[in-house]
C-alpha cells in the first residue's frame, strides 16, 4: 500500500509540473498560436483561459494527490493519538464563548 502511494505521487508530481509547463508555454505563445485567426485578440484570450485552466489543474493535483496523502498520515496519526488523551474541560475560554454567544442573542431580538 506504502508503495502505491509513493507511485501516485510521483505520477501526480510529474503531471502537475508539466500541465504547469505547458499553461506557462501556451501563456507566453498565445499570440503566435493566433496570429492567422479570424479575430486574434480574441483567440488569444481563448489561448490565455486554457493555460490558465491548465494552471488551475495543475495546483488541483498537487493539493489533492501530494499533499492529500501527506496529510492523510498525518490524519490518521493524530486520530491515534487522540484515543490516548483524556479530554480537556472547557475552562474559561468555553465560559467566554457561552457569555459572547449569549450576548449576541440577546442583541438580535
Amino acid at each position: 500500500m506504502e508503495m502505491i502511494r509513493k507511485i501516485a505521487m510521483a505520477s501526480a508530481c510529474v503531471l502537475a509540473m508539466s500541465l504547469m509547463v505547458l499553461a506557462l508555454w501556451a501563456w507566453g505563445q498565445a499570440g503566435a498560436l493566433t496570429a492567422y485567426a479570424s479575430r486574434p485578440e480574441i483567440a488569444c484570450w481563448a489561448v490565455r483561459s486554457a493555460a490558465v485552466s491548465a494552471g488551475a489543474m495543475a495546483q488541483l493535483l498537487v493539493l489533492t494527490l501530494v499533499i492529500g496523502q501527506f496529510q492523510r498520515g498525518r490524519k490518521h496519526r493524530l486520530q491515534r493519538d487522540a484515543r490516548y488523551r483524556r479530554p480537556r474541560r472547557l475552562g474559561r475560554a468555553g465560559e467566554r464563548d457561552r457569555v459572547g454567544l449569549g450576548g449576541t442573542v440577546s442583541f438580535s431580538e
